[in-house]
């Protein structure tokens, strides 16, 4: 059969690379022998995962020539064309075949350039590299040494895709199973976008076929694929099988499907068993990328703070003037209820520190229902703030907002009532820059309604901190069912895609295990980018905690923090017990 220009120029060697390793590798074998009994064990039917997988992705440009730099329009050209191949938004998706169209399926995978390097700091998810490597072959990987190209990010969190000069591949990878330093992608710099140097549209199943999970040949999900398809076969294109007859009634071989070799403009669709395969891989052996069971406890200390009752509310502020995570309590004054005290360690990353007590005294009193956050009132504030969000009577039920130094404790902003309604126990508020911290100086109020919400699902609502929380920012109601129990929540950018992603952890009704959900700010909160469960050999549910979401670990990612306020002892020479915090790994 001849081949089309495109493919008897350029091919993908992976399965190529994958017979050698096998051949000359015991390690190898063994790992991917491994791989394969577990994808064999699991039902491929039964997805652990419903919603949108997002992965985060680092492209690393290794160029010798000005011509081989690919730009970032380049880069995002290419990101743009992947989404709309794995989430079935295609246009010509319309010319699959009667036969074939009940069989396509949507993987409903997202893939975004990262907006963090590995150690957390911004970035904008795209390298570039100078090399003095002519041409990179198809068993080459000095593209990922740091003398001759750019070094590989944590695959265990990162898609890693390198875009370089190859000699007459347009692209390869390794399956699972292959060592860390060797997995990622690389593809030929003309293959790579749809605009500008792209002159060879890159086929997605480099990205899912050989990164993702095992290459797999049509006949092993619907045997109707008897041999390799390549250039633009004429439908139907009837083919003989293995028993002696031919796949005519099922419609020919399905040579539009992207695990095909046909040109790029003839593959347009992925199977409903390829789709259940490749999120089955995606949410057991590659889970790490977009995923956290929160099941592994990084960290387990006590803290310097005493603990006088189950009412003290714990923060963790990772504070940019001060250098680092800082552990902060606000508790109602023993002595006197119009004042709160705010207790701080006086040492950052420190959370044994002395603490410091400050009292702030709040003349109209700090009633029951009054909500404490702990945040930013100016953005070049050195010290935070403690705002309280208290009604401002029963009949009017409306909210109202006042903030305290923690530099001075004298009030900073006079008291303005908001259109919030009255702070009752269902709802939870948070303060955050909402669209960004370059947007304005004062934090904005999120206020999320957890129970008794019109759509039964659990509600955001943001007042503009610009506008001295007069005006709304955003109404949402998200895809996590109301929570009649009590909740905590936070805002965090989870996965690195610049957006704020919600964060709610709950107990569960029977007392087993704490709920971990993590919302997609990107997807407006309708996708769940983490749905999760810490049991209660983890975390005691019969106990009190606090929870902060924070990089306490220092690998780029958010860690979850619980603070046990309850359920203490106290230690031999101790008056009191203290607080202690249990980091589980993001």
């Amino acid at each position: 059969m001849e081949e089309s220009p495109v493919h008897r120029a350029f091919s993908c060697s992976t399965h190529e690379i994958e017979r050698h390793l096998l051949a000359t590798d015991a390690q190898h074998r063994a790992a991917r022998t491994s791989v394969q009994a577990t994808l064999d064990h699991i039902s491929t039917s039964t997805n652990r995962f419903t919603g949108r997988i997002r992965v985060p992705v680092v492209v690393h440009v290794v160029w010798k020539e000005e011509e081989q730099k690919v730009t970032m329009e380049q880069v995002t050209s290419q990101i743009e064309a992947l989404n709309r191949d794995f989430n079935a938004q295609n246009k010509d998706i319309e010319d699959v075949p009667l036969p074939w169209k009940e069989r396509v399926g949507n993987p409903n995978i997202t893939f975004f350039l990262t907006r963090r390097d590995p150690a957390g700091q911004p970035h904008d998810g795209v390298t570039w590299a100078k090399t003095d490597v002519e041409q990179f072959s198809k068993n080459d990987v000095r593209m990922k040494y740091v003398k001759t190209g750019s070094p590989t990010w944590d695959r265990d969190r990162f898609l890693n895709i390198w875009v370089v000069n190859m000699a007459k591949n347009l692209g390869f990878a390794f399956f699972p199973g292959a060592k860390k330093e060797l997995d990622g992608v690389v593809i030929q710099y003309t293959a790579f976008g749809t605009v500008q140097t792209a002159s060879n549209t890159l086929s997605p199943y480099i990205i899912w076929g050989e990164l993702w999970s095992t290459r797999l040949a049509i006949t092993s999900i619907y045997h109707t694929w008897s041999e390799e398809n390549y250039s633009k076969p004429l439908y139907p294109k009837i083919n003989s099988l293995a028993n002696g007859s031919t796949n005519a009634n099922e419609g020919g071989d399905m040579f539009m499907n992207y695990m095909d070799y046909c040109d790029d403009d003839t593959t347009v669709m992925f199977t409903h068993g390829q789709v259940a395969m490749m999120r089955t891989t995606l949410t057991t052996m590659r889970s790490t990328v977009f995923w956290s069971s929160f099941s592994l406890p990084l960290q387990k200390e006590p803290t310097s703070f005493e603990l006088t009752d189950s009412t003290t509310k714990f923060f963790i502020l990772n504070w940019q003037k001060w250098g680092g995570n800082a552990l902060i309590a606000i508790k109602s004054s023993a002595s006197d209820p119009n004042n709160i005290d705010f207790l701080f360690t006086n040492k950052v990353d420190d959370l044994t520190a002395e603490v410091t007590t400050q009292q702030i005294s709040i003349p109209q009193g700090s009633p029951q229902n009054s909500r404490y956050v702990v945040g930013q009132l100016e953005k070049d504030d050195k010290d935070p703030c403690l705002f309280v969000l208290k009604q401002s009577g029963t009949l009017e039920k409306i909210t109202v907002i006042e903030a305290y130094s923690l530099s001075n404790g004298n009030k900073r902003l006079d008291a303005i009532e908001t259109p919030l309604p009255g702070t009752d126990g269902n709802w939870s508020f948070l303060l955050a820059y909402w669209k960004g911290e370059a947007r304005e100086k004062r934090h904005d109020v999120v206020a999320i309604k957890k129970f008794h919400t019109i759509n039964k699902k659990v509600e955001i609502h943001v007042l503009d901190g610009a506008s001295d929380y007069k005006n709304w920012l955003a109404h949402k109601y998200t895809a996590l069912d109301e929570i009649p129990e009590q909740a905590d929540f936070v805002m965090t950018d989870w996965n690195g895609d610049g957006t704020l992603d919600l964060v709610a952890i709950s107990k569960a009704s029977d007392g087993s295990a704490f709920s971990v959900d993590i919302l997609a700010g990107a997807a407006d909160y309708r996708d769940f980018l983490v749905r999760a469960e810490v049991k209660a050999a983890i975390l005691n549910t019969h106990v009190d905690y606090d929870f902060a979401m924070t990089d306490m670990t220092g690998d780029g990612r958010p860690d979850l923090v619980a603070i046990q306020k309850s359920g203490l002892r106290p230690k031999k020479g101790e008056k009191k017990a203290k607080a202690q915090i249990i980091v589980l790994a993001g």
